[in-house]
């Protein structure tokens, strides 16, 4: 019998203060205040803040559709950096570029926190953005 070793789990914190909240006009916060912070540029849980924000924009475009573009550009922007980073780790050769873009475009889909699946070579992507796709095109 081999003796398995276990790696050391990363310490998991559940809701703690992690982060001091001020307004940008100087002004007080109400006593009763609360938020949670999603970090959407970086950090372990970088998809489900990303999916998160995704859902509370689709949920505030009817009552203000401006924000929920903003929310929607910077969402594209992160999502392009961590594309830029991405491909240029990629070992990409000019005989090889369809690959080399299925590739990208699958750095893309876990960019954004879309899914997807490999059938055969070819990625067939399903992704919650799909929308924000075709609105952006």
């Amino acid at each position: 019998m081999t003796k398995q070793t276990e790696q050391p789990r990363q310490e998991q914190k559940g809701l703690y203060q992690k982060y001091i909240i001020t307004k940008a006009n100087g002004k007080p916060l109400d006593d009763n205040f609360y938020a949670i912070v999603l970090r959407i540029d970086t950090g372990r849980y970088l998809r489900a803040c990303r999916i998160g924000v995704q859902a509370f924009a689709d949920a505030v475009r009817s009552e203000n559709p401006t924000l929920a573009n903003d929310i929607h550009k910077k969402l594209e922007e992160l999502a392009a950096n961590s594309i830029a980073r991405k491909a240029s780790k990629l070992p990409i050769a000019l005989e090889d570029c369809s690959r080399s873009e299925s590739r990208l475009r699958l750095a893309h889909m876990k960019a954004l926190g879309g899914c997807y699946s490999e059938l055969g070579g070819e990625h067939s992507e399903v992704t919650p953005f799909s929308r924000y796709y075709k609105e952006a095109q």
